[in-house]
C-alpha cells in the first residue's frame, strides 16, 4: 500500500514538472480549503459574538431632567441623564441610541406634554417612525410606547420631536427612553 502512495506521488510529481505544486492537480483541495478558511472565520466572529452575548447584551435607560425644555422641528430628544448604558451605545449629545449587536431588541419611551400644550414624538429607526407617542394638552399627561423590533448593528433609534411647531415637554425625570438586546 505503501509503495502504491509513494508511486502516485513520484507520477503527480513528474506530471507536475512546471506547475507551482502537486496541489494544482487536485483543485477539489483548493476549494475545500477555501470552505474550511471560511468556516474558521466564521466560528471567530461567532464566539466574539457569544462572548459579547455570555457578558450581558446592550441595554440602556436615560432620562430627561432639565426643566421644561421647549423644542422646535423634527429632531431627536436629547435625554440628558443616563442611568445604565452598557456597551455605551446611547450617546446623550445626540439623542440617539446606535444599534452595537444586531438582534432583537425591546424599545419603550414615555413622554409628558408640559404646560397645558401637546407634544407630539415618535420611536423613530434611521430616520422612520416605528410608532407614535401623543401627550394630550392636559398638563402633566403622558403618553407611552413599548415595541420589540429586530436592529442590525449600526442602526440609530431615537425618541424624536414630531410636532410641526414648538412644544414643551416635561423634564425632571418624568421623561424617559429605554432598550434592552434580548436576543440574535
Amino acid at each position: 500500500m505503501q509503495s502504491q502512495c509513494l508511486l502516485l506521488c513520484f507520477l503527480a510529481l513528474v506530471i507536475c514538472q512546471g506547475t507551482e505544486t502537486v496541489l494544482d492537480l487536485f483543485p477539489e483541495y483548493k476549494i475545500g480549503q477555501r470552505r474550511i478558511d471560511a468556516l474558521e472565520n466564521d466560528n471567530k466572529a461567532l464566539k466574539v459574538e457569544i462572548a459579547q452575548i455570555k457578558d450581558g447584551g446592550p441595554a440602556f435607560t436615560v432620562s430627561l431632567t432639565t426643566g421644561e425644555p421647549r423644542i422646535t422641528g423634527n429632531v431627536p430628544i436629547k435625554f440628558n441623564h443616563v442611568i445604565l448604558n452598557r456597551r455605551s451605545g446611547y450617546d446623550p449629545s445626540t439623542g440617539y441610541f446606535t444599534v452595537p449587536l444586531t438582534g432583537l431588541y425591546q424599545i419603550s419611551a414615555t413622554i409628558m406634554s408640559r404646560n397645558n400644550g401637546p407634544f407630539h414624538a415618535s420611536l423613530n429607526k434611521n430616520g422612520h417612525d416605528i410608532v407614535l407617542l401623543y401627550g394630550t394638552e392636559i398638563n402633566g399627561a403622558n403618553e407611552s410606547a413599548n415595541v420589540v423590533v429586530e436592529l442590525t448593528k449600526g442602526d440609530k433609534v431615537c425618541v424624536k420631536h414630531s410636532g410641526s411647531g414648538t412644544e414643551v415637554i416635561h423634564g425632571y425625570g418624568y421623561c424617559y427612553f429605554s432598550g434592552y438586546y434580548i436576543s440574535k
